[in-house]
């Protein structure tokens, strides 16, 4: 990595954009069609952790350019690491994906209990009357 070598970090890792390799605890190649994704996902990370405030339209633009790039990707090694070591950039990329992959990113406890949770208000309001009321059996 040479000293004018931009280095994008991440809580997960390095990205040297020469070597085209993000660091975490193995080296994974990420290929250059992805190195717009990389830089797009750190430029987000920066940006979501940031204390001062920054303007709406900045922001939209930066997650409308990272989903139209993780539309176009490839599901493969590459990009799963990019969305690990990117938390913000997973949730961009389960949005766009939304139709094929549902919310595939999403913890799966958390998933479970979202449904359980759901089955049991529909139990309760089938058990109602139309008045609010308990239902006769």
């Amino acid at each position: 990595m040479s000293p004018s070598d931009p280095t994008f970090m991440s809580s997960a890792g390095m990205f040297s954009a020469s070597e085209a390799t993000l660091k975490t605890e193995q080296h994974i190649r990420i290929p250059e069609r992805l190195h717009v994704v990389v830089a797009l996902a750190q430029l987000l990370e920066r940006m979501a952790n940031r204390v001062e405030s920054i303007g709406a339209a900045q922001y939209q633009s930066i997650v409308r350019h990272l989903a139209d790039e993780l539309g176009r990707a490839e599901p493969d090694e590459s990009l799963e690491a990019i969305l690990a070591a990117f938390p913000a950039t997973a949730e961009v990329y389960e949005n766009v994906r939304y139709e094929q992959a549902g919310l595939c990113r999403s913890p799966l406890e958390l998933s479970l209990s979202t449904e359980l949770e759901a089955r049991s208000v529909i139990q309760r309001i089938q058990g109602r009357g139309r008045n609010g009321t308990p239902a006769r059996t």
